[in-house]
């Protein structure tokens, strides 16, 4: 998941939507159960799903399902823990509105080990228990801001900042990967989606749900490494590499600027992922 930069939802019944999201250029497809699926449609998708994650998908697909509250829980995680022959795309089941760390506990055990588990979190009861939460058998830890909007009753996105980057802290002390920030609903509004989560990734964020083939390009090339920033990797490394000849580990160059080996870390993360996004990139036109 450290690849994924987007997150596509499509309702799992729509099986011409399926097709085209699995064809798209988002790193993965999340076939939803939940919110984009009718009340009498919910059977179908989620028999659509699980033919879907039994077939050999070059992209990860995960299920998203249906809430503990509902009437749909409890066959959507049955339906995935028996299914047969699952592909090797199958990379797991979003689990929306996690709010009890016990219960979560429950669904990975039903779910079992080889069945990888990705929360939302869209109440305040979710967020009261982040802490416990992450530290479940889980593989992400997310927002699933609109819902959380509601349940607290704001209206103002800069209220959700400090849950953002309490998110985004959690993860990171549970070992877990950099959270995918959450859905951009305006699908028309591309530079309100640019600037927002060009924000998100300033606060730690890595990837983002989207619910638009519009949206994907835009993400993607926002959590993807720039030409400048390969560059400036490049040269910060060389340099490195020069001083280390002198024995030093932390040094200031000659524009003033101080590198220590926290900044070194960061140069060779950003090629490290100029180099597995291209290796994706290969695999998919070989």
């Amino acid at each position: 998941m450290s690849l994924w930069r987007t997150w596509l939802y499509v309702p799992a019944h729509n099986t011409g939507q399926v097709t085209k999201a699995l064809a798209s250029a988002a790193d993965c497809v999340v076939l939803d159960l939940e919110d984009a699926v009718p009340r009498t449609e919910k059977d179908l998708a989620r028999a659509s799903a699980i033919t879907v994650i039994q077939q050999e998908q070059f992209k990860p697909v995960l299920i998203r399902i249906n809430a503990h509250n509902t009437p749909w829980h409890e066959a959507d995680l049955a339906a995935v823990a028996a299914a047969d022959h699952i592909g090797p795309g199958f990379a797991g089941v979003r689990i929306p509105k996690a709010e009890d760390p016990a219960q979560i506990g429950h669904m990975a055990e039903m779910l079992g080990p080889n069945i990888p588990v990705h929360l939302l979190l869209e109440s305040a009861v979710g967020l009261a228990n982040l802490q416990q939460l992450a530290q479940q058998r889980v593989n992400s830890i997310a927002l699933g801001e609109a819902d959380l909007r509601s349940d607290l009753a704001w209206t103002s996105d800069c209220a959700l900042d400090p849950v953002r980057v309490q998110l985004t802290i959690a993860a990171r002390a549970a070992h877990l990967p950099r959270p995918p920030a959450s859905v951009f609903t305006n699908v028309t509004d591309i530079d309100g989606l640019t600037a927002s989560t060009q924000h998100l990734k300033s606060l730690g964020f890595f990837g983002r749900s989207v619910i638009h083939p519009s949206q994907i390009d835009p993400v993607n090339r926002i959590f993807s490494p720039t030409r400048q920033e390969i560059d400036a990797a490049h040269e910060l490394l060389q340099e490195v590499s020069k001083q280390g000849s002198e024995n030093r580990v932390a040094f200031i160059q000659s524009d003033g600027s101080f590198i220590d080996p926290a900044l070194i870390r960061q140069a060779h993360s950003i090629l490290d992922l100029e180099q597995q996004l291209a290796a994706v990139v290969e695999g998919k036109n070989s």
